[in-house]
């Protein structure tokens, strides 16, 4: 008997429908991928978003039957509606509910307390500076005005403009709120017997280093924006102290006039004053750390929070 013979057998009718296979499957693949291939002008250059063309997802997604990249043409156009260079990494536009009322309210009171103090500066009779102009000037001396200042600035920004922050914009906004923080603690710690205030200058003060460091500290916390301070933030938050410390000695050592004891290098010597610098300038520090910190934990219980609503039917 005969053995088969392992080996298929093509005949001419298989082999022609398989190449007739073939042929289809190519020209159905051609097809597809010229349907889906972007037109080009003239010149050969592809138009820009929003113009007809189609814009290819970055990932290595795949069609199911062509194999190809999946092309997308439901994508919005961000080139328009983002700023150039794209928006700055973490900045979150100011959204909740009454976040621009106490961002302008804060500004206010900064502002009119720093009026007030400038008022009854000029007002004054005696001391070191016996001119107006001299003791108007002196006010801006003072770590309590430059901070309420910076307070004043970057709320009425987040109050009054809705262009998303830059890093200089976070920097001062995480300073404003690290030393209107301290003003008030070392003021009612420290400094609040050591003065006598008439009674404006007592309003002035109280504006200064109560209200505004309550109203700028809350704001912080309850509408942030969150995600704006970062550890490098935070060590650039530093410069502020530093310079502030290193102009008042500069200048104290000409005028022989400090506007705080810690810092009066003819009372203490330099070699307290350097001790006490070095104080002030870990707590600045780690203050500031520690409010990265806790905006970071804001933020990321407030994505969240974001992504549970997202997800609730």
């Amino acid at each position: 008997m005969a053995t088969r013979s392992a080996t298929p057998r093509f005949s001419a009718v298989s082999v022609s429908r398989g190449c007739g296979w073939t042929r289809r499957s190519v020209a159905h693949f051609v097809a597809r991928a010229a349907d889906k291939q972007p037109e080009t002008g003239s010149s050969g250059s592809r138009p820009a978003p929003g113009a007809g063309a189609t814009e290819c997802v970055p990932w290595p997604c795949h069609d199911v039957e062509s194999g190809g990249p999946t092309v997308r043409d439901d994508l919005p156009d961000t080139a328009a509606a983002e700023p150039a260079g794209g928006p700055e990494p973490g900045a979150r536009v100011v959204t909740k509910p009454g976040a621009r009322v106490c961002f302008a309210l804060t500004a206010l009171v900064a502002f009119s307390g720093v009026a007030l103090q400038l008022w009854v500066a000029a007002g004054m009779t005696g001391g070191h500076f016996t001119s107006p102009i001299a003791r108007v000037a002196n006010v801006f001396v003072y770590f309590t005005i430059e901070s309420n200042l910076i307070v004043g600035v970057t709320c009425g920004l987040l109050a009054f403009t809705r262009r998303r922050p830059s890093t200089v914009f976070r920097v001062f906004r995480l300073t404003g709120v690290v030393a209107i923080a301290i003003t008030g603690v070392v003021y009612h710690a420290v400094l609040a017997g050591l003065v006598d205030l008439t009674a404006w200058g007592n309003v002035a003060t109280q504006m200064l280093h109560t209200a505004v460091p309550l109203l700028a500290v809350a704001g912080w916390l309850l509408f942030g924006p969150r995600g704006l301070a970062t550890w490098r933030t935070a060590a650039l938050a530093l410069a502020f102290p530093v310079f502030w410390l290193g102009c008042t000695l500069i200048r104290g050592a000409v005028t022989h006039w400090y506007p705080y004891p810690f810092v009066d290098a003819d009372a203490l010597g330099y070699a307290r004053v350097a001790l006490n610098v070095a104080v002030v300038t870990v707590l600045f520090l780690g203050l500031s750390y520690a409010a990265a910190a806790l905006d970071l934990r804001l933020s990321r219980r407030g994505d969240r929070r974001s992504v549970t609503a997202a997800d609730a039917p």
